[in-house]
């Protein structure tokens, strides 16, 4: 079982949560727990843990889950060796999680990371902050009568959220009967372009949908905003 240490501001948040419980609760349970579960500090980024792009001393990573119009839960950590230890440094709960946010948020997380290694007796400059222990909470957390199934059906969803993540493009060519030479001379492109199209990265909204397009299929993008008003985006216009 993975460790995992959090600093007291992260305890008081927890606290609040378990308190107030219901769908928060729940959620914030299961994104911990999943940080549990792990055999380690993740090889390959996932649906659920993504480093934070902002991060700059310290790789830091968010442990998230999948979209939910009542509540959304960032949890912000740091793996510092390969001993399976895991720092949890961040839990936030706004419906609207944004860059502004994700920036603030590395720039607190490498602060938390200084002052754990300074806790840990290394030579860091920084201030003095007090990490908490977090396994057997989580477990009983977890156990809870009142969250548990929330805590499994969250669970679920993110298990589907990784698998959707990591079917990929090259999935979707494959139930097309392509193979990638094929598919490159459908987009007029080498065979090599096409393996990058494929790698997981940042992709254009206009190459997605000529990728698509070039394997028979279509997209719509629905754009839902706070209070349930939706805009579906006309992914043809993207060129």
């Amino acid at each position: 079982m993975v460790i995992v240490d959090w600093p007291e501001e992260f305890d008081r948040w927890l606290t609040n949560t378990e308190q107030a419980g219901g769908r928060l609760a729940e959620v914030a349970v299961a994104l911990l727990q999943a940080l549990t579960d792990l055999p380690g500090k993740p090889i390959e980024e996932s649906a659920t843990f993504k480093r934070v792009r902002q991060a700059r001393r310290h790789e830091l990573w968010r442990v998230a889950h999948p979209y939910d119009p009542d509540v959304a839960v960032r949890l912000i950590c740091w793996f510092p060796d390969q001993d399976s230890v895991v720092v949890t440094l961040v839990g936030f709960d706004k419906k609207t999680i944004g860059d502004v946010f994700y920036a603030s948020a590395a720039t607190r997380g490498e602060a938390l990371v200084d002052a754990w290694l300074r806790q840990k007796g290394r030579p860091v400059m920084t201030e003095d902050v007090k990490f908490i222990r977090g396994n057997d909470r989580i477990k009983a957390l977890a156990r809870r009568a009142d969250l548990a199934e929330g805590v499994a059906r969250t669970r679920a969803e993110m298990a589907d959220a990784d698998r959707a993540h990591a079917m990929g493009l090259a999935a979707l060519r494959q139930a097309a009967e392509l193979t990638q030479n094929e598919l490159a001379r459908k987009l007029g492109v080498t065979q090599a372009a096409v393996s990058r199209m494929e790698q997981p990265h940042d992709m254009l909204l206009s190459t997605l949908n000529t990728y698509l397009q070039a394997i028979g299929g279509h997209a719509r993008m629905i754009v839902q905003f706070d209070g349930g008003h939706e805009v579906e985006l006309d992914l043809e216009r993207l060129r």
